[in-house]
């Protein structure tokens, strides 16, 4: 999170910059931001995924990632019609205007994002900690077991 609004936020404060030196600095602070986002959000989201749930949650970082293009294709159109600073001022300020709302809905480290959905009529989930030698889940971490018999048996 800190990598993506320091990169959005400079690169906003760099749409809007007028000199040569100040322009530089802060596309500096923009190239840290995006390597440090881009070095942090695979790593993320296979170390808070399940093993079962990783191969989906790679094709979900990936189709993030190939649907880059199609924002380039918008901006560009918004820089042919406004003006380039428009255009990554404007985009810019977008993402970082959602970062931040996601970052403050979910926390920095999307600690809400990790809370077990129960709806009605499910059984009530059963926190047990895993057994050391699980393939599952390292030492001493919370699993979910359903407690009905069709589950127990297997």
């Amino acid at each position: 999170m800190i990598g993506a609004l320091s990169g959005a936020g400079a690169l906003v404060a760099f749409s809007l910059s007028a000199t040569y030196p100040l322009s530089l600095a802060l596309l500096l602070l923009v190239g840290l931001g995006t390597s440090s986002f881009g070095t942090m959000q695979s790593s993320l989201v296979l170390s808070r995924s399940s093993p079962p749930m990783r191969g989906r949650a790679m094709g979900m970082v990936t189709l993030a990632i190939g649907s880059a293009p199609i924002g380039a294709l918008l901006v560009g159109a918004v820089a042919e019609t406004f003006g380039v600073a428009v255009a990554i001022g404007g985009a810019s300020g977008i993402c970082l205007i959602l970062v931040a709302t996601i970052a403050a809905r979910f926390g920095m480290f999307g600690r809400n994002l990790m809370a077990p959905r129960h709806r009605p009529g499910d059984p009530e989930p059963v926190i047990t900690h895993a057994p050391a030698d699980s393939p599952i889940a390292p030492p001493g971490s919370i699993t979910f077991d359903d407690p009905s018999p069709a589950r127990a048996t297997a």
